[in-house]
């Protein structure tokens, strides 16, 4: 696919805003300077999943790398049962949790801190949990201001290698990964 029109490319850092409007989640998202903005899930997941609700209605669904939370929300909006939005930056947590509620969704998500000592994309997620859909849009450009936010930078592949590995232990019969 093409890259996204230099208009929905992100604001510098100088230009930070605190918050983000989604087209499909009409509350505005809080935004912090340390966390990865959800623009890029604006443009490429969002539209799959408006495209294919009934992944979602009734269903299960995990997030592995949440950020501010805006694809758990709009998952959540589209009718999913229960949303596990992990991430392992304890901002990302309050973030998703803050934005949940305002979205009116606070009882369908639940944001879950991944133990630094045991970073992977289902840490925080019980051996026994399944769901229906697994999302990810995993962090994958070196950020030279993370560090000093505390986000890790570079896992050498261990986020993506964990999240393909637990597939077979978190997707229900017939689940999707998206």
């Amino acid at each position: 696919e093409a890259p996204p029109p230099a208009a929905a490319q992100p604001a510098s850092k100088a230009a930070f805003k605190d918050t983000f409007t989604s087209q499909y989640v009409s509350t505005p998202l809080a935004l912090h300077r340390s966390l990865f903005s959800p623009w890029e899930a604006e443009i490429y997941q969002l539209p799959l999943m408006k495209n294919h609700p009934e992944l979602f209605s009734g269903k299960n669904v995990h997030e592995a790398a949440t950020g501010v939370g805006l694809t758990s929300i709009y998952a959540a909006k589209l009718g999913a049962k229960k949303v596990v939005a992990t991430d392992i930056e304890p901002l990302a947590v309050e973030y998703t949790q803050k934005n949940a509620k305002a979205a009116g969704v606070g009882g369908a998500v639940e944001a879950r801190l991944v133990p630094r000592q045991s970073p992977g994309a289902f840490s925080a997620v019980k051996p026994e949990e399944k769901f229906d859909v697994i999302l990810a849009n995993l962090p994958y450009v070196l950020d030279l201001e993370a560090p000093a936010a505390g986000v890790p930078t570079n896992d050498n592949g261990a986020l993506i290698t964990s999240l393909i590995d637990g597939l077979q232990a978190h997707l229900a019969p017939g689940g999707r990964a998206i």
